[in-house]
């Protein structure tokens, strides 16, 4: 099941966390699961790798900096987080979420490297990344056309961009931005334009469990205030390791709801 392939991964996390290399970027990615190491190999943010056994799983370790992309990430006025990711073995759970709750589509939401997206793509469904920072969609199209990934890439300010021309039938459109760092602004904008698309929709948002800086209402990972605003009922949450989250003892948990009214 996916909650224990989480609970697994977040061990995999604690693990590595507490050998504490001090690496800038360093994640884990369990043996066997061929698009990840196939999207680690193709993206330059990682220049180093070993193999591990963490919490009893083989793994290899990928280790890199995001640094260059992390500052032009905040030289756009539309941006709500810097760039940000998510573990690669985590964006692929993400997926699997989506395609178990019956999704035929993901758009990755301010999208960074377009993990989620190309984990989505690997799973079978449809997929959009959406990012504002040409940068980081170029390159995407670099990982995407050195793996053969499909998937549509949509360099956009994701509070004005087109998602009804996007020919969605039934997506799930994944906001990584933090609550408290702009993510509030950008998800009710995203819920608002997902509606307008016509089209059975859902939201997965990535909260937050630091108490410092939280919007109102906060609780539910930080997003209690949106989702009560838009009348979303939200399902528990599934925590999973992150970037942010790689120094601390606790995990990202990710919310998910239905858009349908």
């Amino acid at each position: 099941m996916l909650e224990d392939e989480a609970a697994a991964l977040c061990r995999i996390k604690a693990d590595l966390a507490s050998r504490g290399t001090g690496a800038h970027l360093e994640e884990a990615v369990p043996e066997g699961l061929g698009a990840l190491h196939a999207f680690a190999r193709a993206n330059p943010v990682y220049d180093g790798s070993e193999e591990a056994v963490l919490a009893g799983t083989g793994c290899t370790i990928y280790r890199g900096d995001i640094g260059g992309y992390w500052l032009g990430s905040t030289k756009h006025g539309g941006t709500c987080q810097p760039f940000y990711p998510t573990w690669m073995a985590s964006a692929r759970i993400i997926s699997g979420m989506a395609k178990r709750l019956g999704y035929a589509e993901v758009v990755d939401v301010g999208s960074g490297d377009g993990r989620i997206a190309y984990c989505a793509a690997a799973a079978g469904l449809g997929a959009h990344s959406v990012e504002i920072d040409p940068d980081l969609a170029g390159l995407q199209g670099r990982i995407f056309g050195a793996t053969g990934s499909p998937v549509t890439i949509h360099c956009a300010d994701a509070l004005s961009a087109d998602y009804g021309a996007m020919g969605l039938s039934r997506p799930l459109f994944v906001v990584g931005a933090l609550p408290q760092m702009g993510g509030d602004i950008l998800a009710s904008g995203v819920i608002g334009a997902a509606r307008g698309t016509g089209a059975p929709a859902g939201i997965l948002l990535a909260g937050s469990l630091e108490s410092r800086g939280l919007a109102a209402g906060g609780g539910d990972g930080g997003w209690s205030g949106v989702l009560g605003s838009h009348g979303l009922r939200p399902d528990p949450a599934v925590h999973l390791p992150t970037y942010w989250t790689h120094d601390r003892q606790h995990d990202t948990p990710y919310i998910h709801a239905s858009l349908a009214t």
